[in-house]
């Protein structure tokens, strides 16, 4: 069934393949809260190779999403990991940025 697409017309009780099924079972059996602000820049960190400058102005807006991650949607156990990969993977992205203009003062000149 490789291509088929999912189509999801019942959002009160959507049919999910049975590999999503097992681990939001999985989930449900083992709850886990959403990772903290420090957790994700941790798990950032490591998986850039240890780089640790974020750069500014995005604590607030972080903390924001992860508060209401924590506290206001219902997310499933893989909602929950798409969502922390989802972050992780933009703060790793933003670590290595920051080493560039770090290296390459002279991209901002330009």
């Amino acid at each position: 069934a490789i291509g088929r697409k999912i189509i999801i017309d019942d959002f009160d009780d959507p049919y999910l393949p049975l590999p999503l099924r097992l681990f939001n079972a999985i989930g449900a059996i083992c709850p886990s809260r959403f990772p903290d602000v420090d957790s994700l820049l941790a798990m950032a960190t490591k998986r850039s190779g240890g780089l640790t400058n974020f750069g500014s102005d995005f604590m607030e807006p972080l903390s924001v999403l992860v508060h209401s991650l924590q506290n206001e949607s219902p997310l499933s156990a893989f909602g929950r990991f798409l969502q922390k990969e989802s972050i992780v993977g933009c703060l790793v992205a933003r670590l290595h940025l920051e080493e560039l203009y770090r290296l390459h003062p002279e991209i901002e000149e330009e």
